[in-house]
């Protein structure tokens, strides 16, 4: 069932001023933003209120006009109320929240919804979330989608070509292995061939079906049926190959500007946890750490007389783990400074530190990982390759090691089925009906969610913290937006384009603020900082941290 609010009598502009006892002070005289419209009244200190206000801002700076702060986004004010809902657009925001109203684009429209999410904000006390996060981060981000990223397009260029060629490479081998030729892009042809032709048997969770009973051929199917014969590992290859020629190389080139540089757009309500998601394209997805990611990143490029500089904060996620928790063996490794998969290895193990094998940090790390989203003995298994059984007794053997963490689990899940909702040490709220679910599988898909929220959305909240902190830093120090523009935000990654001159300057300034902008008590934030003129190859640097 929808969500509504109660909202009262329809009002027009005018009527305004007497209704203005049901706002808050410092709204009752906001200026509505609507469509296309330009007003001087934009240029006052006056509250903002609309919607889609970030594509505002960046359509009246290159009109050489602007829209002065503070905002008030009614998209981001209803994404906060209930986060996870499809759209944040007016209709559908009147549709779901306003008593099935119509949205008709009037200032009385902007003015109803306004009364509705500030009452709600402050009774579900998201005001300050609201006000002191997402409306500050919202500018911020409008201002990055301007800036853009400059891009190789002579690298991306010969990329393509190279994959062109791998790809042609490779589809002989499939149709050598296969002995015929066949559309390889093709679900039904390519089982076809794998089930029928070459008679590939599938067992257990690989015989599964597609809704219109053809034997699957999905990554994760193949995965499980890699050793049963030589051209299931071409296929893999190929598929892996193939979507980074078609979404990254190919795509890529789609969207870069004629000023040479790629404007994604940053959207603040595309997640339930907070975090900030990429389109047109999405920058948030390309690989790291594969040959193909490196060399897609190394196309991005910065602009002549600056550099691109990575600050990246270094295992974020299990920090406030061992914050949140308090348990003492993780807040002592983190204290120490010890690398905490080797620590985590060592326990589980019951071996000394310096025995920890790669493989057994490995698996330690999928597990460390694995623990901040409730991950249970099955995914464990699939993730490290261990049977069922054997991943069981790891987790077990985890939470004998670090029994805080199982408490505070307790207690997160105990208290977000006594109040339907879980929330971060920021304020911020996502409401978990699924919990009290009769279905097994919604119950549990919502404890997974009820464990990873207060984690991920305080980390979300972090890297925002860390944005709007580091531009106000850098605007007092007169380099925001003319010598040092933030580019990117990738989950906990923020990428700058840095005059080579300033660097020195700033650049221990931006690590600084970002390790001091939320205390997660004794735990130190870290923050790894690299440079370089391309993203995917940046080197890591050392600067001793600036001052206040």
């Amino acid at each position: 069932m929808a969500q509504r609010f109660l909202l009262g009598a329809r009002h027009s502009q005018k009527e305004q001023k007497e209704r203005a006892p049901a706002l808050p002070r410092e709204l009752r005289d906001a200026v509505a933003v609507r469509g296309d419209m330009f007003s001087p009244a934009y240029r006052s200190s006056q509250v903002k209120a609309g919607f889609s206000l970030k594509e505002t801002i960046r359509r009246l700076r290159r009109e050489g006009q602007d829209l002065a702060p503070p905002y008030y986004d009614l998209g981001v004010a209803f994404w906060l109320l209930l986060p996870g809902a499809r759209s944040y657009a007016p209709e559908a925001v009147f549709r779901r929240f306003l008593e099935g109203r119509a949205w008709e684009g009037s200032a009385a429209n902007i003015y109803d919804a306004l009364a509705v999410s500030a009452r709600e904000l402050a009774r579900q006390g998201l005001t300050s979330v609201f006000r002191d996060i997402e409306m500050q981060v919202l500018p911020i981000l409008a201002a990055m989608e301007l800036r853009g990223i400059a891009v190789d397009t002579a690298a991306l260029s010969s990329l393509e070509r190279s994959l062109r060629k791998e790809l042609a490479q490779l589809e002989q081998s499939i149709y050598r292995e296969a002995g015929m030729r066949f559309n390889i892009n093709s679900p039904s042809q390519l089982s076809e061939v794998l089930f029928q032709k070459l008679g590939i048997r599938q067992r257990g969770k690989s015989a599964k079906k597609t809704p219109g009973g053809m034997r699957s051929t999905r990554a994760a199917v193949l995965e499980e049926l890699r050793d049963e014969h030589p051209l299931i590992p071409l296929l893999l290859h190929y598929r892996e190959s193939f979507k980074v020629y078609s979404t990254y190389v190919r795509g890529l080139q789609n969207f870069v500007g004629e000023d040479g540089r790629i404007h994604t757009e940053f959207v603040q309500t595309g997640t339930a946890t907070g975090r900030l998601s990429s389109r047109r394209p999405n920058l948030q997805n390309i690989p790291s750490t594969s040959r193909w990611g490196k060399e897609i990143r190394a196309a991005f490029v910065a602009a002549p007389g600056y550099s691109l500089l990575s600050f990246d904060y270094s295992q974020i996620e299990l920090r406030i783990l061992a914050f949140l928790s308090g348990d003492a063996r993780l807040r002592e490794a983190f204290l120490q400074g010890k690398d905490i998969h080797a620590v985590t290895a060592a326990k589980i193990f019951q071996v000394d530190p310096s025995r920890v094998t790669p493989e057994m940090r490995r698996m330690a790390k999928v597990l460390n990982f694995g623990m901040n989203y409730g991950m249970g003995a099955t995914s464990f298994a699939r993730e490290s390759g261990l049977s069922r059984g054997e991943a069981q007794e790891f987790i077990e053997a985890y939470f004998r090691e670090f029994p805080q963490v199982r408490q505070w689990q307790e207690k997160v899940l105990q208290e977000a089925r006594a109040k339907g909702y879980v929330p971060t040490n920021t304020g911020r709220k996502r409401p978990l009906p699924g919990l009290r679910s009769l279905s097994p599988r919604a119950a549990a898909e919502a404890e997974r969610a009820a464990l990873n929220y207060p984690i991920q959305g305080l980390a979300a909240d972090i890297a925002k913290l860390a944005m709007i902190r580091t531009s106000q830093k850098l605007r007092a120090r007169g380099v925001w937006e003319k010598k040092a523009f933030l580019l990117l935000a990738i989950h906990d990654e923020l990428l700058f384009e840095v005059a080579d001159d300033i660097i020195g300057e700033v650049a221990p300034l931006i690590a600084a603020e970002m390790e001091r902008v939320f205390p997660l008590g004794e735990i130190p934030l870290v923050v790894t900082v690299a440079k370089g003129k391309r993203w995917g190859a940046l080197e890591k640097v050392h600067f001793p941290r600036g001052t206040r």
